[in-house]
């Protein structure tokens, strides 16, 4: 999810498209390939898609972690390090924030590519251990469908428990097919059926959905093969690929001496990405405050969720935009945000105190925001919302249990 926010993000919004082609850079097809009508339309174009696709990778993220919830483990949302993310995986994957361009399209279409797809290389006498359990994300999964199916006493969750309603971000074929799905899992067959759902978003072809396949892997396709017939005249008249996007660094940091990632030293954009990489953690945090006290409550009905959503649209997503036209310090080159936390998020076991610690940080960050040269002026203005909201709300919605509104229906007869 986050690649690829961060690849939409790095793509100019429609009015800095517009402002391109009356300077004659873009043209005004090129314009309306990335970024269609605008980001209220039906059509906003390969910014939009991709924008669209993260959407539902945020729902595969809920979805794995309602199975991990049903066996009793906690809710996972972790710190990740891009510039080392690929060496502890399981699965050979290049892992990296960078912009939007062909060489990123294959890294997509590869991390979406169904397993029989991918293609294997026998290794040396076929007698040496592979460096890598699985070949690919999808093989990963059919192995977890395949354990949860085989494991006895894997879900622990009472049924009607199993994460609360989820019925988010979910694609027109699906709800179409399966319209009362709501990604709850407490037993076996809702965890395949999740697992399912997982890889029919990712790969396709799994569940019965309509047909043309909106699957990622034929979305990162389709646009492939857009962007492709995109070129620019270059030296000699020699045809160029088509850059559509800011030159963002590759995994930027705010850390000097990290192998693998780009210091951003513009003093302007280090502060940008400072409030960035903090109204991230707060979100993060919401995410797992709210599964921490009321794991089984609606998501709709969530202050703290809702309070999420809100500040990935409304603060995350001006900050990012902002922050790819700034300078990073390197010539030729300008920032991105860095999705770094600073560690993973813990829930606070007293809701009244999570309260007050949310509005402090709303409060400190609407401050830090204000300060921002040329930024949103709702941004500061959204945060300093939910600082009120957080200070006067009552505590006992961010732990008000699905179990507790049983109890308070059967009182009330």
């Amino acid at each position: 999810m986050l690649q690829y926010l961060y690849a939409a993000w790095s793509i100019p919004t429609h009015t800095a498209a517009h402002q391109y082609v009356q300077r004659g850079t873009w043209t005004p097809e090129q314009a309306r390939l990335l970024c269609g009508d605008g980001p209220h339309s039906l059509d906003g174009g390969l910014r939009g898609t991709l924008l669209g696709v993260a959407r539902e990778e945020m729902t595969h993220f809920l979805v794995i972690n309602n199975i991990l919830m049903a066996t009793g483990e906690p809710f996972h949302l972790p710190d990740i390090d891009f510039a080392t993310a690929g060496r502890a995986l399981p699965v050979p994957l290049d892992l990296c924030l960078e912009g939007f361009h062909r060489g990123s399209l294959q890294r997509f279409i590869a991390l979406e590519r169904p397993h029989h797809l991918t293609g294997h290389a026998p290794g040396p006498g076929g007698t040496d251990a592979p460096p890598f359990a699985y070949g690919s994300l999808s093989e990963l999964y059919a192995a977890i469908r395949a354990a949860v199916q085989t494991l006895d006493g894997v879900f622990l969750v009472d049924r009607g428990r199993g994460g609360g309603e989820h019925h988010l971000f979910m694609r027109e074929t699906l709800d179409l097919t399966h319209p009362d799905y709501q990604l709850e899992v407490d037993d076996v067959s809702s965890a395949v059926f999740a697992l399912d759902f997982v890889t029919e978003h990712g790969e396709g072809n799994i569940l019965a959905a309509p047909l043309p396949s909106d699957s990622h892997f034929d979305t990162f396709l389709r646009v492939s093969d857009a962007l492709t017939a995109q070129y620019t005249t270059g030296p000699g008249g020699r045809r160029v690929p088509w850059e559509p996007a800011y030159p963002v660094v590759r995994n930027p940091t705010l850390l000097p001496g990290r192998p693998g990632a780009e210091l951003v030293t513009h003093e302007e954009a280090r502060a940008a990405i400072d409030v960035f990489d903090r109204a991230y953690a707060l979100t993060a945090w919401l995410m797992v405050q709210h599964f921490g006290l009321s794991p089984d409550k609606s998501l709709r009905r969530s202050r703290l969720m809702n309070a999420a959503l809100d500040l990935m649209t409304g603060v995350l997503r001006p900050l990012a935009e902002h922050i790819v036209t700034l300078p990073s310090g390197r010539p030729g080159r300008t920032a991105g945000p860095t999705f770094t936390m600073g560690g993973d998020p813990v829930a606070v076991a007293r809701a009244d105190v999570a309260a007050k610690r949310a509005a402090a940080r709303c409060a400190d960050l609407a401050d830090s925001a204000g300060k921002i040269p040329r930024l949103a002026a709702s941004v500061p203005g959204i945060l300093r919302s939910f600082a009120d909201q957080f200070r006067t709300m009552n505590p006992r919605e961010a732990s008000y249990t699905h179990l507790t509104l049983q109890t308070k229906r059967k009182a009330e007869g």
